[in-house]
């Protein structure tokens, strides 16, 4: 059974739930965001397969997941981007906020790295990946995309170009 830490919007942990039990009930936790950028400045983001629960068939950032209780932030990013497209590589932390739409509630901690690959993308978990130009997600709003997505390509984006 999967575990996550329940936190409070100062980031302390008030508790523990089961993975579905955290989403059924709306409950804030942990998870981080990954962007990939590469050497001709374009993002690569991951098309959500069809039968995930949250955001079905939206883009997201380059890796993105949930932090396991008592897991360190860092080493869940390390072992995203690496389960997720096969990447070990030098991670940047940029900055964490706290999404509460209808569908998650998480404080999202974003990272930032620059790589052309090689990947190796688990298919089981993402339906493709593709890379885009900056400037045309700065432009698109109309792009079917996360919250998390928009909110950490910014971030990024703010921060770094």
């Amino acid at each position: 059974m999967n575990y996550l830490d329940i936190i409070n919007e100062d980031d302390e942990i008030i508790g523990r739930e089961e993975r579905n039990t955290v989403h059924e009930k709306h409950l804030l936790h942990r998870s981080i965001h990954i962007i990939v950028v590469n050497n001709k400045n374009q993002i690569l983001l991951q098309l959500r397969k069809a039968s995930k629960k949250q955001y079905p068939l939206f883009w997201s950032g380059s890796t993105a997941g949930h932090i396991d209780s008592g897991e360190n932030v860092t080493k869940c990013a390390i072992r995203e981007i690496f389960e997720e497209i096969g990447l070990k590589t030098k991670l940047t932390f940029v900055d964490k906020f706290i999404i509460n739409d209808a569908v998650e509630h998480e404080l999202v901690n974003v990272f930032f790295t620059r790589s052309d690959g090689p990947f190796k993308i688990d298919f089981g978990e993402v339906e493709k990946v593709e890379w885009f130009d900056i400037e045309t997600l700065r432009k698109n709003n109309s792009m079917k995309m996360t919250p998390h997505c928009r909110k950490a390509i910014d971030l990024v984006i703010k921060k770094y170009f």
